[in-house]
């Protein structure tokens, strides 16, 4: 669908047939495009100069038909330009453009794009201006379709990793709640799942700043920490407080790779955990959830052989599976 609206876009420009509102979004599209381009170094090689020729042609005269206020027929009166042209139409759809979506075409500057990953899933979000965002399971991030005005902001709900594409003139920032993280180009961790008691802010490359901001008006206050590789901030939610310490990156990072850790944490926080990343639903008796901590590291294990080691460090603690994606869990921690 996407590849066909671009396309018959391209198409109705060609053809002198394209609105203004269209042509603006193509130029906007054409700059993204060719940013892109340039970025990856097209990877597999350069591509045909006189396609890239083309479409720079084609952008121009978008621009002076912008600046002219009128409608002008782009002049392509001969049959091997025009099936020049429809070549390099068929070019930009076949080198598989996979961080384009229907969402460019369509957005004005201010059109936001949400981009959920459901429990169990993961999965990679190219944005406009080169950065590439790495969702956990059950998160949200939001973030405009281009990139407009003196920052790059986007707002997230759950876990990313983000790796910033460097611009001194546009930091980007990245709304969690109560919480800004604001970098020039660098690559973090962000923590900010619902229901937990802390947010945290995690360095593994570069500079990054960490303050308190009014979730509503986005205003940040006097309380601020700036972060360097290997360092992390926690905003504890129920007292406001705002900390830094250093860690190690492994054991923040590692959900990338398939490494799951509890660090000393109740046995509910830690079903929530099991719960996104399996997409399964856990029930804990009463009694099972009262004193009970956990501490373990687990890489690329199944459900059942994360359950199994459970029940077997804390004693007392048993499971069933009373559907295939339903778990009761019962009995008490012994240790």
């Amino acid at each position: 669908m996407d590849e066909e609206l671009l396309k018959t876009r391209l198409e109705r420009y060609l053809n002198g047939l394209g609105t203004a509102e269209e042509k603006a979004q193509l130029d906007a599209f054409f700059d993204a495009y060719m940013e892109k381009a340039q970025q990856s170094e097209w990877k597999n090689g350069d591509p045909d100069h006189f396609g890239k020729a083309l479409l720079a042609d084609i952008k121009q005269g978008i621009r002076e038909e912008a600046r002219e206020g009128k409608a002008r027929r782009l002049r392509i009166t001969q049959p091997w330009m025009r099936i020049a042209a429809t070549v390099s139409i068929i070019f930009i759809l076949g080198l598989g453009v996979y961080w384009w979506s229907s969402d460019m075409l369509n957005a004005n500057t201010s059109h936001m794009v949400t981009r959920t990953t459901a429990f169990g899933q993961r999965s990679s979000v190219a944005l406009s201006d080169g950065t590439t965002v790495y969702l956990n399971a059950g998160s949200e991030l939001k973030y405009p379709a281009h990139f407009e005005g003196t920052i790059r902001q986007v707002s997230l709900v759950g876990e990313a990793f983000f790796e910033v594409q460097k611009n001194p003139g546009k930091p980007f920032v990245v709304q969690t709640g109560k919480v800004a993280t604001t970098v020039l180009g660098t690559s973090f961790n962000i923590n900010a799942y619902p229901g937990q008691d802390e947010i945290k802010v995690t360095v593994a490359t570069g500079k990054v700043k960490v303050a308190k901001v009014d979730p509503v008006t986005s205003q940040a206050n006097e309380e601020e920490v700036f972060l360097a590789p290997s360092q992390q901030a926690t905003f504890q939610r129920n007292t406001g407080n705002l900390l830094s310490e250093t860690v190690a990156l492994k054991d923040h990072l590692g959900w990338r790779e398939g490494v799951i850790r509890f660090d000393d944490i109740r046995l509910g926080e830690a079903v929530k955990i099991l719960e996104r990343w399996f997409d399964v639903s856990i029930t804990l008796q009463e009694e099972a959830t009262s004193g009970c901590y956990i501490s373990n590291t687990f890489e690329n294990e199944s459900l059942v052989n994360i359950l199994e080691s459970i029940k077997f460090i804390k004693g007392g603690i048993d499971y069933e599976f009373m559907q295939d994606d339903k778990i009761l869990i019962t009995g008490s921690c012994r240790h």
